[in-house]
């Protein structure tokens, strides 16, 4: 979630890299595709800068999405990043 004055216009990005699941002595990379605001009318398309408009409460829903490969050796379980993910708010 973003937040500030009603009805702005914000810019936000994310550093193009990988991030990675953990669970047990197992691990997953995940690859970031895109960061994007949720509004109506937002812009933006993946490892792009997107836009998106504060709604008249002063609030918006970010998105972020990535893609991992799984195969049939993967193991099951409760994988987690426990280093976040950094995003980068710019409003105009």
């Amino acid at each position: 979630t973003v937040g500030g004055e009603p009805l702005l216009t914000y810019a936000i990005s994310a550093p193009a890299a990988t991030i990675v699941l953990a669970s047990g002595g197992n691990n997953l990379t995940v690859t970031l595709t895109g960061v994007y605001a949720l509004s109506a009318g937002a812009t933006g398309a993946a490892n792009t800068v997107s836009t998106g408009t504060l709604s008249s409460s002063g609030a918006d829903t970010l998105g972020v999405g990535g893609s991992l490969t799984l195969t049939t050796a993967t193991t099951s379980g409760t994988y987690t990043n426990s280093s976040g993910i950094s995003l980068t708010v710019n409003y105009n």
